[in-house]
Order: C-alpha cells, then sequence, then structure tokens
C-alpha cells in the first residue's frame, strides 16, 4: 500500500487518473468484488492481490491450450471467453 500512497501523493487533480493506474488497489477491487472471494478476511484478500496479475487478451488471442498444465487461477474480470475443443 506504500506504493499507491506515493502514487496519490504525486497526483495532479487533473491528470485524469482511473483505478488501473492503481494497479495494487485494482487487483483488490477485483478479487473483493468476485463472488468466488465472497466471505474471504481482508488480509487475505490483500495478500491475494499481492501475489497476482491482471492480463489483458485481445480478441481471439488464445489464454490457455489443451493439455496445458495450468497451474494458476484464472478469473474473467470482464469480458467473453469462448472454450473450444
Amino acid at each position: 500500500m506504500q506504493h499507491t500512497a506515493e502514487i496519490l501523493l504525486n497526483l495532479n487533480a487533473k491528470s485524469g487518473n482511473t483505478l488501473t493506474s492503481f494497479e495494487q488497489i485494482e487487483k483488490l477491487v477485483c478479487l473483493y468484488n468476485s463472488d468466488f472471494f465472497s466471505g474471504i478476511h481482508s488480509e487475505t484478500l490483500v495478500e491475494l492481490s499481492n501475489l497476482s496479475c491482471i492480463k489483458v487478451y485481445q480478441a481471439e488471442e488464445v489464454v490457455t491450450e489443451d493439455g496445458d498444465t495450468c497451474r494458476e487461477l484464472l478469473l474473467l474480470i470482464e469480458g467473453i471467453v469462448e472454450i473450444s475443443l
């Protein structure tokens, strides 16, 4: 949170910053708003946000392929995913 505090202290009121300007808070908000993580203690959500990353995919981009040993939890925050076999 120190990193976020530093960004906030250096804000220019006219800069038009959005939530994506605050990566750590953005991750925390996404986790908090997920039904999957409802009821989880706030300190646990903070730790999960520290370990997580947000990836943006373009249309038609492959996220994972059949046979991949996906060793992470993938959450769809926004958009549509097509699963094909």
